[in-house]
């Protein structure tokens, strides 16, 4: 009888011992000091929020300690649309403290093609402000297809070239805010007076 109920014990714990071994084998992060797999559970359950395409890289001091990548890479270029916006304000202001342009020099004065079009009163300040004229970004989908600021085959110079000659001002410039095609126009200003490359 105690044998039996021995062995009934013996039974009924050896899935859990060797359920917790296998854990262990299967643990990526058993001999490392951070446990990632809530991040990695996360990432899985919500690939499809990501258009199953996330490229995650964690570094401390220098050393790589979280690395997931899943239809995409880590070196795999990507627009990151706004994401960027806070870096070209800095840039522009870098070229404001250094007297190279004003946020109320004209848009004209550095890219002729907003000037043959009538656009070339549009200020650095409303572009960086939405507030140039232009229309904005609607949410309806697909809708940004068509915009010359998303057609990943244009060349920056002839994406705002495009944006000067093909899009319409709908408000008149500094007179309604107005989310979206405004920040390309600064980058090429900045690639002018900078003779640096855009951001």
């Amino acid at each position: 009888m105690k044998s039996h109920f021995m062995n009934t014990i013996l039974i009924l714990l050896l899935p859990f011992l060797f359920g917790s071994c296998k854990k262990d084998d299967e643990n990526p992060y058993k001999d490392s000091k951070y446990d990632f797999s809530s991040v990695d559970r996360f990432i899985d359950e919500n690939l499809e929020v990501y258009q199953n395409q996330v490229a995650v890289l964690v570094s401390q001091n220098g050393e790589v300690i979280y690395r997931k990548e899943v239809n995409l890479g880590i070196n795999s270029p990507r627009m990151i649309a706004s994401a960027s916006k806070w870096l070209s304000g800095a840039v522009i202001m870098k070229l404001v403290d250094e007297k190279k342009l004003s946020l109320d020099d004209t848009v004209g004065k550095f890219l002729p093609a907003f000037t043959e079009n009538h656009k070339g009163q549009i200020t650095i300040r409303q572009l960086f402000s939405h507030t140039s004229g232009f229309e904005g970004d609607l949410e309806e989908p697909g809708e940004f297809s068509d915009k010359y600021e998303y057609q990943k085959d244009l060349t920056l110079a002839q994406a705002v070239d495009s944006i000067a000659v093909h899009t319409p001002l709908v408000h008149t410039p500094g007179s309604a805010f107005s989310y979206g095609v405004s920040i390309r126009p600064p980058h090429l200003c900045y690639e002018s007076k900078s003779g640096d490359y855009c951001i």
